[in-house]
């Protein structure tokens, strides 16, 4: 019901208010534990490679579900939107995973090519 009217009030589809929320319902307890914990032990580091591992979990469980999905293929029967932020998360993992194994600099307002991608990419 609140999804409903804040879905009314910003203009966005139901579709788009469940995945936001959903989203920070089930990631915002993980963040504030590895922030925490990063904290306590001063490794930043920690907290992003567990939300990264997180969201590459999250991602390997896409084909797993299309294989017990036995209608047909599982992407087949979801909204179009919920393929569009499956398709944007592969993306935005694969940015990270490149820009991991290429060790970028710092070049534009102190921040890597990678991380200026993905900043870009989430303001879209």
């Amino acid at each position: 019901m609140c999804a409903d009217v804040i879905s009314v009030r910003t203009g966005l589809s139901k579709v788009w208010i469940g995945m936001i929320l959903l989203g920070a319902v089930t990631s915002l307890p993980e963040a504030a534990t590895s922030m925490a914990s990063a904290v306590k032990i001063n490794a930043p580091d920690l907290s992003l490679g567990n939300i990264l591992g997180s969201n590459m979990i999250n991602l390997f469980i896409i084909p797993i579900a299309d294989i017990a999905y036995r209608k047909g293929a599982i992407l087949a029967f979801v909204s179009q939107a919920h393929i569009l932020t499956a398709c944007l998360g592969i993306f935005l993992t694969c940015i990270v995973i490149v820009g991991l194994m290429k060790h970028v600099k710092k070049t534009f307002l102190n921040l890597s090519w990678d991380t200026t991608v993905m900043a870009l990419s989430y303001l879209e």
